[in-house]
């Protein structure tokens, strides 16, 4: 069984664990007033029972028995109050002798043809002209990113903005219906756990995932609402801290990307590198051409 399908078939385990489990919790939140009730009923029993017939310890029974409930509700509790929170398993699997591998893609121009976000944008132009409102402040913004008075972050961190006068669902999936078929064909012949690594939008990369149903998608975050970067761009050294947060210990084969550039630092995770040049695959050495090890 090849490794893709092995950790695929590891993550659909882990996950009906998970719905079995809530279901068992379900059920057995349906008996805890009964279950309750007898433990009142019993606890209360034996312990009068035990010190009834000398009056004089009432103050003493009252004791105990508020004692006992405290300590058996406090295992009850444990026990069939269990809270799972669930997330979407991302399958870092330890596996005695099986080290992860995985490997990682750019996604503008490396498996896209065209920025996707200045694409999106050029989509929603032609589609809801009014977003042109917003032309004005966004050439004030480019011409403050150009003479480097602002960082490309602070730059994003404003452009998306448009997508407050836009059904941005609606835009995002007619978006995809159009261009999903320019994604370049060999990536969907991948044969290992696909990470990709953008500074995209996850607004609009979450959709393209879900189609092309490769594993992990890591993505600069914003606001749907207002179109606002959450925390920092996904970009440079931000793609591998963010890498090594979900995947600590994961081995990398193959690093795919457009840029020699600006993706340096995920290219040294890497045992191979392949520099994407108009959709073709080109195979390099880190070292001659960065001109130190990784």
């Amino acid at each position: 069984m090849e490794e893709r399908e092995l950790y695929q078939n590891l993550t659909h385990k882990s996950e009906a664990a998970y719905l079995n489990q809530s279901r068992r919790t379900g059920k057995s939140n349906k008996f805890k007033k009964l279950a309750y009730i007898l433990i009142i009923f019993f606890v209360f029993a034996h312990t009068f029972n035990s010190f009834s017939h000398n009056n004089e310890h009432r103050y003493l029974v009252l004791f105990i028995i508020l004692s006992r409930f405290r300590a058996v509700f406090k295992v009850f509790d444990t026990v069939f109050t269990r809270k799972i929170k669930y997330v979407k398993i991302i399958p870092q699997i330890v596996i005695e002798g099986f080290i992860m591998q995985v490997d990682i893609y750019d996604f503008d121009h490396t498996l896209f043809p065209m920025d996707s976000g200045s694409r999106f944008f050029g989509y929603c132009m032609l589609h809801y002209p009014w977003i042109l409102v917003f032309a004005p402040f966004q050439i004030i913004m480019a011409l403050l990113l150009v003479t480097k008075i602002i960082s490309f972050t602070t730059f994003k961190k404003y452009f998306f903005c448009f997508v407050m006068l836009v059904p941005l669902n609606k835009a995002v999936n007619k978006f995809w219906d159009k261009h999903e078929k320019e994604v370049f064909p060999w990536f969907k012949e991948r044969k290992r756990y696909a990470v990709v690594i953008s500074a995209s939008p996850d607004f609009l990369l979450c959709e393209i995932q879900r189609r092309l149903k490769f594993e992990t998608l890591i993505c600069t975050k914003h606001n749907p609402k207002t179109g606002a970067i959450i925390g920092l761009n996904c970009r440079d050294e931000e793609k591998v801290r963010r890498f090594r947060e979900l995947f600590p210990d994961a081995e990398v084969t193959d690093v795919y990307s457009d840029s020699l550039r600006h993706d340096r630092p995920i290219f040294s995770l890497g045992k191979h590198c392949f520099h994407i040049v108009r959709g073709e695959r080109r195979e390099f050495n880190y070292e001659s051409v960065y001109g130190s090890k990784k």
